[in-house]
């Protein structure tokens, strides 16, 4: 050994045969230093020299042979400490850190010491550098790419819920607290629902008891909409969707998934089927809801059901029309609709077809009596209705009667449209007796009239009407308008044939949707239908600045309706009218889009030949088809863009050379294989168990590394030898969340060059599985 107070850092002296091959062959090199402060070099390999760029002589000039002045200046005082620790609790310890290569560019290397104690000798440190510098880039890359992926997760209410099946115990994610102001039952889950001590609502925890029983009999997923109980006593909609993990042996053991607030959503989809269901005039149920309606309860009736089904028409009505107007029209038939609402149960159904013909379906029947008497008191009750001209002295006076048909089920057909094609013939027979009486069904009549076929509306009207006229058309158009938005598998598509629609019931000249950017700089068409002999604009009106091009006041025509109305563009400011003059549009009709009160765009509605007057009951029609449209389209938007966020994750990882995949930590299976590992094992495959995939046994690892994280310590790197292809593997594990669901990802980098060089003395043996 030599003497400390007169040594030197040189290369280490020329060994014959394999040791000397293996120090001057590794690519980070070896060096010996004294565990002192600074590190004073004793012995450095060429390897140590390369990796550094600097020839002894510089070394010893430029750091004095203090290898802790070659470390990153911000990395110093942690890798100091580390070190200090390290040597409290072993001889050997493990650091990562930057060091400055000559030419000014920076390293990142992985250092590997063991302290050498020999008696009558000092101790020396005997270190191994590999460089690592590619593979923190990568590891960086992936870390934003999984950060990205976790901020979109936290910008949700979504909770984390799962059901453990053997102790029949509930945990769930910290949102829950956040979201209800409170932490639930734990233990004894069903127990709680089935007696009726559980925050869901009792109307719903029948049908969760039912879905949580269906898990345990086998079902692998389950997706139920319930209501949830608030601190303050709300009770909000939530999605339940759950995906059930089984046992070795096949058994369901827990149940896994997300609990996501869908209360705004659902009373919303609620409000606008419900107003899509009423007939505006009366409130009644419409048409299309009554049938709807009445066929539900005909499907599920059991043996033995017996109900009726009862068309009522007012006599004459026509007449008290024409005589005495539709003002005094309406009011008879809304009177005739709540009286009609009094005679039956709220299980019944009473709906209005249209004009002056009502439809009732009475269920649970004993006999065609009951049926009789029904149709006695209405032909009494609306024959009190008082029809003199608006109550002035000589005016005419027209006796209100109603002619009733009915039919029976099941004794007169099973499906709706053989109970209506009867109770219509008996109708028929009803008005040809004379009217202002009723029949029931008897089958005597059957060939005496050409039916009236019983057709749903048309998907999109033909018919245009007169913008300056009169009538209410929100329930014409909203029913439209929500079937085909409510039923359509491509929004775009929906919402073009809406436009379409709206654009031909009000002959205007442009129909059009303008989206705002995600900032609400700008604002761009999205949409647009033009009528006949009108040119398109979309292509023209791609970017539109509200700052640039609308003096950043467009937004204030708005009112606080959302409505903004415009009869002579001519009247607008400088700006809009110098994009709207071109198009040659003369007045305008637009409705804002709102997303939690904050303005999105606006839909649309030109006229290129007059200076249009709207009549509020028209701008209240096409303001709710409005509404309409943003929810959908909204919603659309939402999802595209969590898509598009999440294939942009998948092609980061699918891009990198490191291999990577994610595993269930409870079951062992993957989650995710990117492409370079999936090019190294063809055989794995989503939903295998890891083990069986990449080591080909049948039983978890012995020296699994994922079970080594804890709570505090939610990452671990770590070198490990895979046996069957003769690799070591740098291998980094954490624990992340992956699709609303905890999941153990592995980033493994090939260093078998870098282990394979060094000498024996520098393995860590322990590290072999």
């Amino acid at each position: 050994m030599v003497d400390n107070r007169s040594i030197r850092p040189t290369e280490l002296p020329a060994q014959p045969g394999l040791v000397r091959l293996m120090c001057d062959g590794i690519p980070g090199g070896i060096f010996r230093c004294l565990p002192d402060p600074v590190w004073t070099i004793l012995e450095v390999s060429r390897g140590f020299l390369n990796l550094f760029g600097y020839t002894a002589e510089e070394m010893r000039e430029k750091f004095h042979n203090h290898y802790l002045d070659m470390i990153h200046p911000h990395d110093r005082r942690a890798v100091t400490r580390a070190f200090q620790k390290h040597m409290e609790t072993g001889t050997d310890h493990c650091l990562e850190y930057r060091v400055k290569h000559r030419d000014g560019h920076t390293l990142w290397i992985l250092e590997q010491s063991h302290l050498m104690q020999r008696d009558g000798e000092p101790d020396t440190l005997c270190c191994t550098l590999t460089d690592i510098t590619e593979g923190k880039k990568l590891q960086e890359q992936l870390r934003l790419s999984l950060e990205r992926h976790q901020i979109l997760m936290d910008q949700t209410d979504d909770i984390i819920i799962e059901w453990n099946m053997e102790t029949d115990s509930f945990f769930c994610s910290p949102k829950w607290e956040t979201k209800f102001g409170y932490m639930p039952q734990r233990e004894h889950i069903t127990r709680h629902i089935l007696h009726g001590d559980s925050h869901i609502h009792p109307e719903d925890r029948q049908r969760v008891a039912e879905a949580l029983r269906s898990i345990r009999r086998g079902a692998l997923h389950s997706d139920l909409e319930f209501r949830i109980c608030t601190a303050d006593g709300r009770y909000l909609w939530c999605r339940a969707r759950m995906t059930v993990q089984t046992s070795q042996a096949n058994h369901p053991v827990h149940a896994i998934g997300l609990l996501v607030d869908i209360d705004s959503e659902k009373r919303q989809a609620e409000k606008l089927l419900e107003i899509a269901q009423r007939d505006p005039l009366t409130n009644l149920l419409n048409k299309v809801a009554s049938q709807k309606r009445i066929e539900e309860y005909l499907n599920t009736a059991a043996d033995g059901d017996c109900s009726a089904l009862l068309i009522v028409d007012l006599d004459n009505f026509k007449h008290i029309n024409d005589s005495m107007g539709h003002l005094v029209g309406d009011a008879i038939l809304v009177d005739a609709a709540q009286r009609l609402k009094t005679h039956f149960r709220s299980t019944d159904t009473v709906g209005r077809l249209g004009g002056d013909e009502f439809i009732i379906h009475i269920q649970n029947i004993q006999d065609v009596s009951i049926v009789q008497k029904k149709a006695e008191q209405l032909i009494l009750e609306l024959g009190d209705i008082e029809t003199v001209n608006n109550g002035m002295e000589n005016s005419p006076s027209i006796a209100l009667s109603c002619s009733i048909g009915a039919a029976i089920y099941p004794k007169h057909g099973k499906s709706f449209k053989e109970l209506y094609r009867h109770a219509d013939l008996a109708l028929y027979q009803s008005k040809k007796n004379g009217k202002n009486q009723y029949n029931v069904y008897d089958g005597s009549y059957q060939q005496e009239r050409i039916l009236r076929p019983y057709t749903q509306p048309a998907s999109i009207p033909e018919e245009k009407v007169d913008a300056d006229g009169p009538g209410n058309l929100l329930d014409y158009l909203s029913e439209h308008c929500f079937h085909i938005l409510y039923h359509s598998r491509d929004v775009e598509t929906a919402v073009q044939s809406i436009l379409e629609m709206v654009g031909k019931k009000f002959n205007v000249s442009r129909s059009y949707i303008f989206e705002d950017s995600e900032d609400g700089s700008y604002c761009r068409n999205t949409f647009e239908w033009c009528n006949e002999g009108i040119s398109p604009q979309i292509d023209n009106l791609r970017c539109i600045s509200y700052e640039k091009d609308l003096n950043n006041r467009y937004r204030d025509n708005f009112n606080e309706e959302g409505i903004f109305y415009c009869r002579d563009i001519r009247l607008l400011e400088e700006e809009p009218y110098a994009i709207l003059a071109p198009q040659g549009i003369k007045a305008l009709l637009q409705s804002a889009i709102y997303d939690n009160g904050v303005f999105r765009g606006f839909v649309g509605f030109d006229d290129c030949s007059i200076n249009r007057f709207w009549t509020q009951d028209q701008v209240d029609a096409l303001a709710f088809i409005s509404e309409i449209l943003s929810v959908f389209l909204l919603k659309h938007r939402a999802q595209q863009r969590t898509v598009q966020a999440e294939e942009s994750i998948r092609s980061i990882l699918e891009n990198q050379s490191t291999w990577i995949y994610l595993i269930d930590p409870k079951s062992y299976e993957l989650l995710y294989v990117n492409r370079c590992l999936g090019q190294i094992f063809p055989s794995a495959q989503i939903g295998m168990h890891c083990y069986e995939a990449f080591f080909r046994r049948d039983h978890p690892c012995t020296e699994c590394l994922f079970r080594k994280l804890t709570e505090k310590n939610q990452s671990l790197l770590q070198e490990v030898y895979h046996a069957a292809l003769d690799l070591w593997l740098m291998t980094d594990t954490s624990m992340v969340t992956w699709h609303n669901r905890p999941a153990v990802l592995m980033c493994c980098f090939d260093i078998t060059p870098y282990k394979k060089a060094g000498t024996n003395d520098l393995l860590d043996k322990n590290l072999r599985p």
